[in-house]
């Protein structure tokens, strides 16, 4: 396989558009992305970074996050997104733990970044306003000859989103981002005439891999956005033709709030929801405005795009995230690894080629989530029906056990987004004296509606067992996000669990 895409695919469609930098209101063909590859590999040779060496960016999406992707392939070097939601005291660890040498720094950042230096003796290029100081630099820069990566180096470390622990860096290889494109463009049928806008941020598995390198892949075009906003991305879909739509359900919610119509998305093809589960009102609006709405299941650890779900098969099997890509291998396991009957919950194993290498400096954890065996323990709880249609149930760290009953809260947060009115939710486990552990609901009501506890929980009566309603409910005009846009559901509990601790302390 080919690792260096930049110059490859300017060798096939030099004149074709790769990239239009909404912000900036600026097309970039191939040709242009590949000039600005090999510039930037003179410019990091000139500042002593060359094969192996590791450049972190801080910065919101912009064309610097695309050109050190390339560069990757291009020169041997690894591509480090980090955070920019994080504050400097969580930034450190991971920049020390990456062995940053370089980092890239939009001027928003900067007092974060240059701590992140002093720190690590990493070396500041500031990108400047909107990425002026960047540019400059990348045309001053001499352009030099590529030295291609190996399929098996690293193009990138991804830090995991960390809503169960420290965030792990993901070593994600030239292969695992060949294959998954390869499983995209085949198991999703796209070509080069594709268009999609990009929202999602770079520090995260879906704003590069969702659909921004399987369209690089075969030749299509990306709408880089720098951040979300409901009428930028109403605009790009109205001005720019886009036919895929990948967003987060929060975002996909905040769309529904514009004036959109029909017309609006006709040249979309299809939409797919990801990073959590997405409400049925907004799938039912969506496919009301004439998207094929599909549900996506991936993790920064494999692909991240695992499964496709034909639009025949929509309507016959709801609530599925579909079938396996096509170079991916599902195994339903249970406690001892054996493969489940169609039917039956277990965990969900993945093995193929788009399994990354592993958590950098992290010996035992990679032991403990890629097995021996090349299966990647995902942590998540599924059942496949006997055609192959596979159902996320939920994680297995977060079901709990209530008088002793499994009780998984992605079940009881489906009944919640029954209710009309419920925008957002989440279910966490808490310990209790008698039921052993139980569960708490917070809701966040959609625009405008009021919503009681008592009867949210009279809702859920008729559609659960008793064991798993939950003992709770928190109404709350707006949960917190992580930057991937799930519910902080461990924010959510620790806040629960401190208050609730207060209060039999002042019994």
């Amino acid at each position: 396989m080919v690792a260096d895409w930049a110059s490859r695919r300017a060798s096939l469609s030099p004149e074709r558009t790769a990239i239009y930098d909404l912000a900036r209101e600026r097309a970039y063909s191939y040709r242009e992305m590949a000039g600005r590859t090999a510039r930037l590999a003179g410019w990091m040779a000139a500042v002593g970074a060359r094969s192996g060496a590791r450049i972190g960016i801080l910065a919101r999406n912009q064309m610097a996050h695309l050109d050190l992707w390339l560069l990757s392939g291009y020169a041997g070097l690894t591509a480090v997104p980090l955070n920019w939601r994080l504050p400097p005291a969580e930034l450190l660890p991971l920049a020390r733990r990456a062995r940053v040498s370089a980092l890239l720094c939009a001027d928003e950042f900067l007092a974060a970044g240059e701590e992140v230096a002093r720190e690590t003796g990493a070396r500041v290029l500031r990108l400047g306003v909107g990425g002026e100081e960047y540019e400059q630099g990348l045309a001053a820069a001499d352009p030099i000859p590529p030295t291609p990566a190996d399929e098996m180096d690293t193009a990138m470390l991804l830090f995991t989103g960390g809503t169960t622990g420290v965030a792990k860096g993901v070593r994600i290889t030239h292969r695992q981002i060949f294959y998954n494109a390869v499983n995209t463009v085949a198991s999703w049928e796209l070509s080069a005439q594709d268009v999609a806008p990009v929202f999602t941020p770079f520090y995260h598995t879906g704003g590069y891999h969702v659909l921004t390198t399987p369209l690089y892949h075969t030749g299509g075009t990306t709408l880089l956005g720098e951040g979300f906003s409901a009428p930028q991305a109403l605009s790009a879909l109205r001005e720019h033709g886009a036919t895929l739509l990948f967003l987060v359900p929060t975002m996909f919610s905040s769309l529904l709030s514009e004036e959109i119509t029909p017309r609006d998305l006709a040249s979309v093809r299809f939409a797919i929801s990801g990073g959590a589960a997405c409400p049925p009102y907004v799938e039912e609006r969506f496919r009301r405005l004439g998207v094929r709405f599909r549900q996506g299941y991936g993790l920064t650890e494999v692909g991240p795009n695992c499964f496709y779900m034909p639009s025949e098969a929509i309507d016959v099997h709801p609530g599925s995230v579909g079938v396996p890509v096509f170079h991916l291998e599902v195994r339903i396991a249970a406690e001892d690894g054996a493969p489940l009957a169609p039917g039956e919950a277990g965990e969900l194993w993945l093995r193929g080629p788009t399994v990354a290498d592993g958590y950098d400096g992290r010996p035992e954890e990679t032991r403990e989530t890629f097995g021996a065996d090349g299966f990647c323990h995902t942590g998540d709880l599924a059942v496949q029906d006997a055609e192959g249609f596979v159902t996320i149930v939920g994680r297995r760290k977060e079901m709990f056990i209530s008088g002793g009953e499994n009780v998984y809260p992605i079940e009881v947060e489906t009944a919640l987004y029954a209710h009309p009115d419920v925008a957002l939710c989440a279910v966490v486990g808490v310990a209790h004296l008698h039921w052993g552990e139980v569960g708490v609901a917070f809701v966040q009501p959609r625009e405008g509606a009021f919503l009681e506890a008592g009867a949210l929980l009279s809702f859920l009566a008729g559609r659960l067992a008793r064991y798993k309603l939950p003992k709770a409910v928190e109404i709350r005009r707006e949960l917190p996000l992580t930057g991937a846009g799930k519910v902080a559901k461990e924010e959510l509990r620790r806040e629960y669990l401190a208050r609730s601790g207060a209060e039999k302390e002042g019994s």
